[in-house]
């Protein structure tokens, strides 16, 4: 994946939670919930994977390996690049001892019609399209499956499957971008929670229909939550938050508004200004000591008559 690529999966990813009107509650609020939301999808994806099969529309062997292979929601995709490679004709424009050369014309929608060029590679055993899809999105477009179907009904090669799109990524050594394997205590984290997770979907599956096994899987559950909560609060007594603490008893304020400089007065309604003009009661006169009066001490006319 490519910094621009890992760049736009982050922003596509915030914007699906935040919004430059969130105030800075809310914000908080938002980002403490975006995890826990995408565990949430991606658990529903996970149990959509193992619980159900793709519904086939074509009796081609791609198709059927494909279903197996591919994630449900990546199979569908797949599937309509793979619909409409049948409507699309590929036509030889050269050839040489390693490469081959084809064209095909495409009109969507009835539109402007766009022509696409496909280099097969002889040695290789590889062909690109110059519409970028399978580099951009991990998927083969419609224009190299419509040249791979020209050798007959055979199953998608190897080089055209991208792992992070298939079944059982989750359950593979995952390598950060220096080519390290991630791990953690006892292995790799990742691993160890894909495993869990699907044994204990299909556990959950399997004792639906019998509620005996059911109370008997629900105890024992509860029995390992109590024993990891006592091991966890032992444990976290030395860490930044005392056994016990809370964040979120934290409250958090927005900070105060500050007028900023230069800016305008505010505008005030007709019922502020009669309650601030009768709170005023005129000018003071200081030589006479009475108040409501259009002069002050210095202008006074009783004194300056003296």
């Amino acid at each position: 994946m490519s910094s621009s690529q890992r760049a736009e999966n982050s922003h596509a990813f915030v914007k699906r939670y935040f919004s430059k009107k969130n105030l800075l509650m809310d914000f908080i609020l938002r980002f403490n919930k975006a995890p826990a939301h995408q565990s949430h999808e991606d658990l529903g994806a996970d149990h959509v994977d193992i619980n159900k099969k793709p519904v086939l529309k074509l009796p081609l062997e791609m198709e059927k390996q494909m279903a197996e292979i591919y994630t449900c929601k990546i199979f569908y995709r797949f599937q309509d690049e793979l619909w409409h490679s049948l409507v699309t004709t590929p036509q030889i424009v050269s050839e040489n001892d390693t490469h081959k050369m084809y064209t095909i014309q495409n009109c969507p929608n009835g539109g402007v019609p766009r022509f696409r060029e496909i280099t097969y590679d002889k040695v290789l055993d590889y062909a690109s399209c110059s519409c970028k899809k399978f580099k951009s999105e991990g998927i083969p477009c419609r224009h190299i499956l419509a040249i791979l179907l020209l050798f007959g009904n055979i199953p998608l090669p190897n080089q055209y499957i991208m792992k992070k799109w298939t079944r059982v990524a989750k359950s593979q050594i995952i390598y950060d971008k220096e080519d390290l394997e991630i791990t953690g205590k006892g292995g790799s984290m990742l691993t160890w929670r894909s495993k869990l997770q699907k044994l204990f979907l299909e556990l959950v599956d399997n004792i639906m229909s019998n509620e005996e096994a059911a109370v008997i899987v629900n105890d024992a559950l509860q029995s390992l939550v109590d024993k990891f909560k006592s091991v966890a609060g032992s444990t976290k007594s030395g860490g930044i938050f005392e056994k016990g603490s809370n964040v979120n008893d934290t409250i958090l304020k927005d900070p105060s508004q500050v007028r900023a400089k230069g800016c305008e007065r505010r505008l005030k309604g007709g019922k502020e200004k009669a309650t601030n003009a009768a709170k005023y009661r005129g000018r003071r006169c200081n030589g006479r000591g009475k108040i409501d009066q259009a002069h002050n001490k210095r202008n006074c006319p009783v004194l300056n008559n003296r």
